[in-house]
């Protein structure tokens, strides 16, 4: 049962009435950068830390919890950000006093606000208490601007959360085809966004479910308190989450993007296994808990998959983070002795503009926080789910192998040292599929995949389908080869060995192999290396052969 803030039966010590003044205002945590505020934190936590407190105060539970974040905060990456998330499950375990105007009652209504989706109807800011809807932008006919227009345009349409399609609409057929040449440019292109996004998603997803860390076992999934509660156990690894951290700075911020994990990246694959799906009561669940903290994993990770897919219907492409609000699910992870709380995380997304000078936003783990799909228009995504910029930057092209070859030009090289485990499983696979799918086409001049997206619906269901089939198959592998040790290798031709431009590094992207073999494999060729790539070329070669490409066979 939930007990009220002054849960001691006591007011709190000076030390933690101090404590709850010195911080930042809730204010100024939901108004200003992390950087702006995180020193008056630290000085707070200094002072706390530094203040004599009798003895028979330190059983206050308040005191106990800041003083244990506190030591939290002076070992881990995310610093600051863990005392507010303790902060957090310390404010959803008491009843808010609706008269007590305290710093603390504050700060712990404003945290229970900000772990439940800071959304902008219950802001207790009036400022932000504004709200975009989440429907189309118009319903005006494109063509005449009848305002009460029904009819939707089925190629460019792209479904909402709340039920009602993002369309271009018409009032009658007459007006869609005379429309037809001004809309046709951007209803073709935002159709083949929505399929590559869609298959990113299936690869993207069944990767991250294929690569789950076994050292920490999900106890149960459940939907609680409006958020999707995710009870993990370490298993005796430690008794709280080290973390994984990508931190970047931009001037005087600094973006801290993390993710748990037990031991150093080199060796995670030894403790690959199925993420856990019956322990969570819908599908949903399981994606939305499978996919918290990963949000910078589209372009690290699963950079290649990404390029692979998304990078060739597009004009443009940047990565936005912020600060998320108006999040309908959020995932709350309870560890062993912490909680985590992807409300009070950054988020990422890419900001997609298409030749035709349409923006979409792209953000492949937005279930995470309870969106429920992928693609969303750039205005309303912007509108309805960042709160505030704290950093944009363009996404350069970068094909699948680039990583490798960019620091291998003139030799053989281990992939295994230059990336993550996962990454690598990703990369050559990707390379893989994408090399397989070049020689089933003569057409040249654009990317092999963007032949794909442009099928009629009959050929693009059949090529979909055995694309995917053949990736999943070549992940598999992959990881069931990663997990026996196969050691990743980038081959390079000897013809291409001397070119040390940057030139080099796109053309060897198409020319090298990205392949994996095992000790069965080198022993079986009595070390011969060279017996081992050709081996293990037509053994991949099969794996992934996709059967029959409608539309894309000897297409011209």
């Amino acid at each position: 049962m939930a007990s009220s803030s002054n849960a001691s039966g006591s007011q709190p010590n000076l030390a933690v009435k101090a404590f709850f003044q010195s911080m930042p205002s809730p204010e100024d945590h939901h108004n200003k950068p992390w950087g702006e505020i995180q020193q008056r934190l630290a000085t707070a936590a200094a002072e706390f830390m530094f203040t004599p407190v009798p003895r028979d105060r330190m059983s206050d539970p308040v005191y106990r919890l800041i003083q244990k974040a506190n030591e939290a905060c002076f070992a881990d990456p995310k610093g600051g950000a863990i005392l507010y998330e303790q902060l957090a499950k310390h404010a959803l375990s008491t009843v808010d006093v609706a008269h007590d105007d305290s710093p603390m009652a504050k700060q712990l209504r404003y945290l229970r606000w900000v772990v439940n989706g800071r959304k902008d109807e219950t802001s207790p800011f009036p400022s932000s208490a504004r709200s975009v809807s989440a429907a189309s932008p118009t319903h005006a006919c494109a063509a005449c601007g009848n305002p009460e227009a029904t009819m939707r345009c089925s190629g460019c349409e792209l479904p909402a959360d709340n039920g009602k399609p993002f369309a271009t609409v018409y009032c009658s057929q007459d007006c869609q085809r005379k429309n037809w040449k001004k809309h046709s440019a951007m209803c073709r292109q935002t159709q083949h966004l929505k399929r590559a996004v869609d298959m990113f998603d299936e690869v993207f997803r069944h990767c991250l479910a294929v690569t789950f860390s076994t050292e920490h076992t999900i106890t149960s999934i459940t939907a609680d308190q409006g958020m999707v509660v995710a009870r993990i156990n370490s298993n005796g690894a430690f008794t709280r989450p080290s973390w994984e951290p990508s931190i970047s700075t931009h001037g005087s911020l600094t973006i801290i993007s993390s993710k748990p994990t037990s031991g150093p990246k080199d060796s995670s694959c030894a403790t690959w296994g199925a993420f856990p799906t019956a322990v969570a009561p819908t599908p949903d669940l399981t994606t939305a808990v499978m996919l918290s903290s990963q949000c910078n994993t589209p372009l690290g990770d699963a950079r290649a998959l990404f390029e692979m897919f998304i990078r060739p219907t597009c004009r443009s492409l940047q990565k936005v983070i912020f600060v998320p609000k108006n999040m309908t699910q959020p995932v709350r992870v309870v560890w062993d002795d912490v909680d985590e709380f992807m409300a009070l995380s950054h988020h990422e997304v890419i900001r997609a503009t298409l030749r035709c000078g349409v923006e979409y936003a792209i953000d492949p783990t937005g279930l995470q926080m309870g969106w429920k799909h992928s693609i969303t228009p750039w205005e309303v995504y912007s509108a309805q789910r960042i709160h505030r910029i704290e950093s944009t930057e363009v996404v350069t092209p970068q094909p699948p192998g680039y990583t490798i070859v960019s620091s291998i030009i003139g030799q053989t090289q281990d992939i295994h040292k230059s990336q993550s485990p996962r990454a690598a499983v990703i990369e050559t696979v990707s390379h893989a599929v994408s090399k397989l799918l070049d020689l089933r086409s003569s057409k040249c001049g654009e990317a092999r995949i963007q032949q794909v997206l442009q099928l009629k619906p009959v050929d693009f269901a059949v090529c979909r389908a055995n694309i995917m089939a053949s990736f999943k198959r070549g992940i598999d592998r992959a990881v069931q080869d990663y997990k026996a040790g196969a050691k990743p290798t980038a081959v390079v031709p000897a013809h291409l060995r001397p070119m040390n431009v940057p030139l080099a590094v796109l053309m060897m992207c198409d020319l090298i192999d990205m392949l994996w073999y095992t000790e069965q494999d080198l022993a079986a060729a009595r070390g011969d290396l060279t017996v081992v790539q050709e081996v293990v070329r037509r053994r991949l070669h099969k794996l992934l052969d996709f059967g029959p490409l409608p539309g894309i066979d000897g297409a011209e």
